[in-house]
């Protein structure tokens, strides 16, 4: 057996047949520096190479990151030249803080993992789109249940919150939303006129883009603008009372979290939501009478007129259930990746970027499903 120990080193390396031994003893700090690694990387280039490496710390004293610094060294040089590496010996809390730092989980023992087949890569990844949805599903339950107990008043002294949130998803909206409604109307409308025009349907525009924005438009932009902003504070808020315990509180105090953070912000919103479509349908329908009146030269009264011909009820009700439906999804999606953040540094920002992402994407696919539905029944 080869061994390197210097007087008062707190870092030793010796070599049995293809075993690498990395002794640790004495104290580590930052202050004192990192002990020199030449002994080691010249153990790891030597001829023949060893097979494996074991970290042995049972000399330890005290120790602070410098150590966790040196056993990622360890291991990257480990993974490098393939070599088979056993952290058993050294500190667990050692090992927690180089999982933390590295992102992965440490393996005590064993050689470098080879990439897993693809058939198992795909099992897992169902496994764990089965095991999500059923979470949601659940969470969705759990919701439906908060929400009855709300409607029948069995929550009442929990609904504090409930103005509260009527007033982030309605008051705190409309500056926004105006703005996207106003422009996405403009919009619309100028592209409706220049491709008509070319067609001698000029007249046309402004009956298409009515009805475009009272079925589609009014209540795709307050979706989105809720998504944007109500989705992502939701999210934020239940995540920070996550990783604050402030739910766990919650349930030891015998109040349900769903009661008290959740049905009151997804009732809000879905309350919210038709109330802000008819808003976004006026500010839409204002911009398209700017840009066609001011831009285009289209007589006000004619384009006034063509216009109400275009409002009937009919367009009217897609548009509102489409905003209730908006908003009970957006609504959903804050509250479900608020509560489900978990508890590490970086758990609010998931949580938010979740939740905005998976709200928009929601929004788009239910107004899919919902056109289509409406072509069916003929609304």
């Amino acid at each position: 057996m080869n061994a390197t120990v210097l007087p008062g080193s707190r870092l030793s390396v010796s070599r049995e047949g293809d075993l690498l031994a990395v002794g640790l003893r004495g104290t580590w700090s930052l202050r004192e520096g990192l002990p020199p690694a030449s002994d080691l990387d010249c153990a790891l280039r030597a001829s023949p190479p060893p097979r494996r490496v074991r970290v042995e710390g049972d000399a330890l004293e005290r120790w602070d990151s410098s150590l966790v610094l040196v056993l990622g060294r360890i291991q990257k040089a480990c993974e490098d030249r393939g070599l088979e590496l056993d952290l058993a010996g050294a500190p667990p809390g050692a090992l927690r803080l180089l999982e933390m730092a590295r992102g992965t989980v440490v393996p005590l023992v064993g050689p470098r993992r080879e990439a897993p087949p693809l058939t198992e890569v795909i099992g897992l990844r169902a496994i764990g789109w089965a095991e999500s949805l059923g979470d949601k599903l659940d969470f969705l339950g759990s919701t439906s249940l908060a929400l009855g107990r709300m409607l029948v008043g069995r929550t009442r002294r929990l609904g504090l919150g409930f103005p509260l949130a009527l007033q982030d998803a309605g008051v705190g909206t409309l500056p926004i939303l105006a703005f996207i409604a106003f422009a996405s109307g403009g919009i619309l409308s100028l592209l409706a006129l220049q491709q008509l025009d070319k067609l001698g349907g000029a007249l046309l525009a402004p009956n298409l883009v009515a009805i475009v924005i009272l079925r589609e438009l009014g209540a795709l932009t307050t979706g989105i603008a809720l998504a944007g902003r109500l989705g992502s504070v939701n999210a934020a808020e239940l995540a920070t009372m996550v990783v604050g315990e402030e739910t766990d509180a919650l349930r030891v105090i015998g109040v349900d979290p769903f009661d008290l953070l959740v049905a009151p912000r997804v009732l809000a919103l879905a309350l919210m939501g038709p109330l802000l479509v008819l808003y976004a349908n006026a500010l839409g329908l204002l911009g398209s009478l700017a840009v066609g009146v001011g831009l285009m030269d289209v007589p006000a009264a004619v384009y006034i007129e063509r216009t109400a011909a275009a409002l009937t009820l009919k367009h009217a009700i897609a548009g509102l259930v489409k905003g209730v439906a908006f908003g009970f999804v957006v609504g959903m999606a804050g509250c479900y990746y608020g509560l489900r953040s978990g508890r590490s540094p970086g758990a609010v920002g998931k949580a938010v970027q979740a939740a905005v992402v998976t709200a928009v994407l929601g929004v788009v696919v239910a107004d899919t499903v919902l056109t289509l539905f409406f072509k069916r029944v003929r609304l």
